[in-house]
Formats: structure tokens, sequence, C-alpha cells
């Protein structure tokens, strides 16, 4: 692989490569990222300059103001972050993922959303733990979504307990929210008691890996704040 080049004006760069064998990955704020073989063009290698033209694509595109009691919420960041549905479950590509901010009078714009899968919008209300997260599909590349007003919402508690068959060890356990590689986490005591803070509102999903005898691998409950 190629080190990494900050700096090119105009978009171009310059740097040391083998054609056909190191590889490169091509990313620009509100861009798709791309990648691909290290691979010049037949004219430029026989000009004595070899180069390669890298043509990125904007994507599809969402805008929308972020609100909360009636007033636009400036400066939240908002994070966008890839992904699919495994068994109900969503599972994100974190490289792929990117953030922006809300303007003054909380508005926001952004291209580089993939069009296929689906897509994971979390804002967050400055010096608050009110969390707004919204899931995107169905975006059409070349467009830009209106969201229109979003309301960021103050987050809730839930508190649940594992409750295991006589003789079997509730403590311990470790429940994730939504995505068992994000750390969203907690240990149930002794008791099998667990508890989340500001879990955003709507439907959240909790599960739990590696005990069969407690959930099935891939099996989730559902839990709505």
């Amino acid at each position: 692989n190629l080190p990494r080049v900050k700096e090119h004006p105009e978009g171009v760069f310059t740097a040391g490569a083998a054609p056909r064998r190191d590889s490169y990955v091509a990313y620009a704020p509100g861009f798709l990222m791309q990648e691909g073989d290290v691979q010049p063009t037949e004219e430029s290698v026989a000009s004595g300059t070899p180069a390669q033209r890298i043509l990125l694509d904007r994507g599809a595109g969402v805008k929308g103001r972020l609100m909360a009691d009636g007033e636009p919420i400036a400066g939240a960041p908002i994070d966008f972050t890839p992904g699919s549905l495994y068994r109900n479950e969503f599972s994100p590509e974190e490289r792929l993922a990117f953030q922006i901010q809300s303007g003054p009078d909380g508005t926001f714009q952004t291209t580089g959303l993939r069009a296929r899968g689906k897509t994971r919008l979390t804002a967050t209300r400055p010096g608050s733990s009110s969390q707004l997260v919204v899931m995107l599909d169905t975006l059409e590349s070349g467009k830009i979504r209106d969201l229109g007003d979003l309301e960021v919402l103050e987050g809730g508690t839930v508190l649940g307990q594992v409750i295991l068959p006589e003789g079997i060890d509730p403590g311990g356990i470790t429940v994730y929210r939504g995505d068992w590689r994000e750390d969203f986490n907690q240990v149930t005591d002794s008791t099998g008691v667990f508890r989340f803070e500001n879990v955003p509102p709507g439907t959240n999903s909790f599960g739990q890996r590696g005990r069969p005898e407690i959930l099935e691998d891939g099996g989730i409950v559902k839990a709505i704040v």
C-alpha cells in the first residue's frame, strides 16, 4: 500500500508506486471512498511520466435541520456510518464512517453516501446526552434527500435482567446495545441485572454473545424508549 498523501493541490499528488502491485485508497469529503490498483495509462508510461486519473463519485446525499424544543441546534456533530443488516442487526463499516456538523441555523447537507445498503445517521446535541439515530436506506445516487426537521430528544434508561435456569450464574454477562462490535456494552451484576443510560428514543436492540444457553447466537431482544 502507498504511504498516505495529505497535500494534493488541485487534486494532483505524486507518490512512488509499483504498477499492478501497489494499491490505493482515495477519499475526499463529500465523495465516496474508492479503492483500486495502481495502473498508469499507456500514454503516460510512453511519455516517460506515468500517471493515473482517479475519478471519485459523489454518490447520494441528504440534508435536513436539527431541532430541540422548537429551536435549531447549531454545531451538533452528525456521524454517518455505512453498514448492512444481518439477522435484523446493523453491522457497521467503521472505516467508511465520517462526520459533519450542523450550521448556525441547525441545517446540514452532505454527499458521499452509498445508494445501496444502509447508513446510520447519529446526531448528538452539544453539552447534552440527547441523541438522534436515523437509519437511511434506498438513497438515490446523484440526488439529495430532504429529511426535513429532525427533533433530537432526551435519551432514556433501559433496565433489564437476565433470568437463567437454576444453577446457572447470571452475573458477569456482557449485554450489548445495537451491534456487539461497538462500545455500547454493560455487564450484569450478580443477580443478572443490567442498566443502559442515555439510550436514544425509538426501538433499540439488545443481545449477548458467547452464552448460547442464554440467547442463541444472533438472537436479539428489543426495547422501545
